[in-house]
Order: structure tokens, then sequence, then C-alpha cells
């Protein structure tokens, strides 16, 4: 058997096992061994001998699946940039706010990364002017997640483009 000790380890197996089998006080170890009270106390209470793993168990996810499905909606059905969907994610009522990476990453985990265009190009121009308090307002409905149906309300004040989601 292959042990791989870290580098900066002042114990081997051996030592340790012996550390947890002793019936010694923790500083008399540590005068006998020649390492802190700290590192004795940490391997009497440790289940093992060997050095763990340095590897995350759990990757955190920083996006919940309601969360996923409102960014790939407005991705693919709205068809906001990377930047827009940050803008309007953390422009809503969501409840705390939204990385440009988080997003990104989102994106590409669920395929939709980038825009398919769809159909002929639509002439560029200008947006036609609009008066303060003209207000787009959408409702959509989300898949069933769990047994809670859930929906998102969107308006945008077409004059400042401000948008406020729910």
């Amino acid at each position: 058997m292959d042990i791989k000790l870290h580098a900066n380890a002042r114990t081997t197996p051996a030592v340790r096992a012996y550390i947890q089998r002793s019936g010694k006080s923790g500083p008399a170890l540590s005068r006998e061994l020649g390492v802190s009270v700290q590192t004795v106390y940490k391997w009497r209470k440790a289940d093992r001998v060997l050095d763990g793993s340095h590897r995350r168990h759990h990757l955190g996810q920083s996006t919940s699946p309601l969360h996923e499905e409102i960014i790939v909606e407005l991705r693919t059905r709205v068809g906001l940039s990377l930047d827009d969907l940050v803008e309007v994610m953390n422009r809503s009522d969501l409840g705390r706010t939204f990385s440009r990476s988080a997003i990104h990453r989102c994106l590409v985990r669920l395929g939709v990364n980038r825009l398919v265009k769809q159909g002929p190009a639509r002439a560029v121009g200008q947006f036609e002017e609009a008066r303060c308090g003209l207000i787009h307002i959408d409702l959509k409905a989300l898949t069933c997640l769990g047994k809670h149906r859930g929906d998102v309300f969107v308006a945008i004040d077409r004059a400042t483009r401000f948008v406020w989601c729910a």
C-alpha cells in the first residue's frame, strides 16, 4: 500500500495510531513526539490515521431550480443577452443577487448559453419614443417544481427600461 503524506505532515499513520491508543496526556505526548498539543488532540479525536481528501464533497450551486427556470425562460423566450439577464435577475424581487458568472454557469449547464437565431433577422432601428407610464406587463406560468406551481410576473417601463420581476 502506497501511503501519500502531506508535504508538511509532522506525523505518520503509525504515530497517529500511537496517539489514539496512548493513555498519556496531550502535553506529555506533545513533548514526547515533538508536535504541538493541538496536533495531538486533533489526531486523538480523529477516527482515521490517513490524511483525508482535500476535495470538496459537495459542489455548491448558487441557483435554485426555480431561479434556473426563470433564467432559461428569459433566455429562450425573450432572448435576453447575458448582461440583460444579470440586470433583470438582480432587479427582480427574488430575495438575492446573482453574479454574472453564476448566471453564465447556469446557462452553460442547461445548454442555452448560445442564442439561436430564429427566422429572418429583423431590421435594426431605433425604439420608438415612449412616454413615461407606458408599461409592458407579462405573466409566465412556470412548470411545477415539486408540488408547487410557479408564476413569474414581469413589468417593463418602456420609457426608462426599468424591469420589475416577481
